[in-house]
C-alpha cells in the first residue's frame, strides 16, 4: 500500500477539514483545544485507517501520530507550543500518516508566523485604543514603566488560537505535497 494512497482519500480529507475547521473554531471560542476534541480526532482517523485499510492503515496512522508528537514535543517542553496544539497535530497525523504529517509540519511553520505576527499588531492596536478610550491611562503609561509593561504583559498572557493555523497546514498538505 502507498503511504500517499492512505491520506489522500476523498473520505478521510473530507473528515480531517471540518474537524479541523471544528477545531478552529473551539480554539476561536475557548482559547484551548478541549482533550474531548483530539480524542475524537485520533478515534475517528485511526478508525478510517484501520477499518479501510487493515493493518497496514493502522500502522501508518500511528506513525503519523508519534511523527507529529515528536516533531512538537521539544517546542511544547520549550514553552512555545500549547499541549492542545501538540495533540490536536499528533490526532491528524493518525489522517495524514507520516509523509504527509512531516509536511504539514513543515507548511504550519510560516502560518504559524503569519498568525503570531498578525496577533501582535492586533496586541498593539487594541493597546492603542485602551489608551485612547482612557486618558488617565496614556499619562500613566508616559510616567509609569512599570505599568506598562504590566499593560502589555497581561495582553501577552492570553492564548494564541493556533488550530486555525494547524487547520490550514492540515488542509493544504495533502493538496500541495499529496
Amino acid at each position: 500500500m502507498d503511504q500517499y494512497l492512505f491520506p489522500v482519500s476523498t473520505l478521510a480529507y473530507l473528515s480531517a477539514t471540518v474537524v479541523a475547521s471544528l477545531a478552529s473554531v473551539v480554539d476561536l471560542k475557548m482559547r484551548r483545544v478541549p482533550n474531548w476534541l483530539t480524542i475524537m480526532t485520533a478515534s475517528l482517523g485511526l478508525a478510517y485507517a484501520s477499518l479501510v485499510y487493515q493493518l497496514g492503515g493502522l500502522v501508518i496512522a500511528l506513525s503519523g501520530l508519534f511523527v507529529a508528537l515528536g516533531l512538537l514535543l521539544p517546542g511544547f517542553l520549550l514553552g512555545f507550543t500549547g499541549g492542545g496544539d501538540v495533540k490536536l497535530f499528533a490526532s491528524f497525523g493518525c489522517f495524514l500518516g507520516p509523509k504527509l504529517t512531516i509536511f504539514s509540519i513543515l507548511i504550519y511553520y510560516p502560518i504559524a508566523a503569519i498568525f503570531v505576527l498578525i496577533y501582535i499588531v492586533h496586541l498593539r492596536i487594541q493597546r492603542h485604543f485602551l489608551i485612547a478610550r482612557k486618558p488617565e491611562i496614556k499619562q500613566h503609561f508616559k510616567l509609569d514603566l512599570d505599568a506598562r509593561n504590566c499593560c502589555h504583559k497581561s495582553l501577552l498572557k492570553k492564548r494564541l488560537p493556533m488550530a486555525p493555523a494547524i487547520a490550514c497546514s492540515v488542509i493544504l498538505a495533502p493538496l500541495l505535497c499529496g
